[in-house]
């Protein structure tokens, strides 16, 4: 059974987790649209690449650390 601080906690991160979902959901879109606009889509794409390649490892390096790995 969740004590009370576990389900404010719980209740806090998904609400968290859902506002930076939206914000994705919108803000993606937009900002690709915009490079697609400025530097055309196929650069958009590596743009993109780039991207999700440099956020997944400063992703895993961050939970290394905080692992303690």
């Amino acid at each position: 059974m969740k004590t009370k601080n576990q389900t404010k906690q719980y209740t806090t991160a998904t609400g968290l987790h859902q506002a930076v979902y939206a914000i994705g959901m919108f803000g993606g879109p937009w900002l690709s649209g915009m490079l697609a606009n400025a530097l055309g889509i196929r650069p958009t794409f590596g743009v993109t690449a780039f991207g999700c390649l440099a956020l997944g490892l400063l992703g895993t390096r961050l939970l290394a650390e905080k692992r303690g790995d």
